[in-house]
């Protein structure tokens, strides 16, 4: 069995645009060959219910196409994702749950014939 190692690694910026939204914008970089910038998303997060100690999020995101899909490094078509996060804090212990849909597009047809489309996980 061959073991593959990645590095990489991601830049980015958020900010607080009202107390309950933030906006942000997350450029992914992979380090190691074939090294190169991936695609770039663009969010929000919307604290949609905040009562005591929960609170739930939705967090559109877009991701841009920026990344070489020849390399590995992007999709090659713009995708989409959202996630709907609950957080649930009891001191000392926080809880958080995720469940997120994802639809991505592929420019490569060798890419849309290997990878599924739709994902919710």
């Amino acid at each position: 069995m061959t073991l593959t190692q990645a590095f990489s690694g991601a830049l980015t910026y958020t900010f607080g645009l009202l107390p309950n939204l933030d906006i942000f914008v997350n450029a992914p970089v992979t380090l190691s060959s074939p090294a190169g910038i991936n695609d770039v998303s663009l969010g929000a997060k919307w604290r949609l219910l905040e009562v005591e100690t929960a609170s739930m999020a939705l967090k559109p995101e877009l991701l841009l196409p920026t990344g070489n899909p020849n390399k590995g490094l992007g999709n090659g078509r713009t995708s989409m994702a959202l996630t709907l996060i609950g957080s649930y804090e009891a001191a000392p212990w926080s809880l958080h749950g995720n469940l997120q849909f994802t639809h991505n597009s592929y420019g490569l047809q060798t890419d849309d014939d290997t990878n599924v489309s739709d994902h919710l996980m």
